[in-house]
């Protein structure tokens, strides 16, 4: 393993694991952002996701299209029995 290599995995080790591209999430929507999306948090690291079209109280199974370091934008949902 190169230096690089090893200076990448340290900056990644101690952070919780981001959700993956395609990933079903089940989520609560605790709050609305400005701008009217809903607001959940997801995992131990509280990844923040946008939820277009939910609010706060609602369950939802979401998937994830794309992701950012520590939140994710706009996902696609069905709400229900999450």
């Amino acid at each position: 393993m190169s230096d690089m290599e090893a200076a990448g995995k340290a900056t990644t080790a101690g952070r919780p694991p981001r959700p993956e591209i395609g990933q079903e999430l089940e989520l609560e929507v605790e709050a609305l952002a400005h701008g009217g999306e809903g607001v959940a948090r997801w995992g131990d690291g509280g990844y923040v996701v946008f939820v277009s079209g939910a609010v706060p109280g609602d369950r939802v199974k979401a998937i994830v299209a794309r992701r950012k370091r520590s939140w994710i934008p706009k996902v696609q949902f069905s709400k229900g029995d999450a």
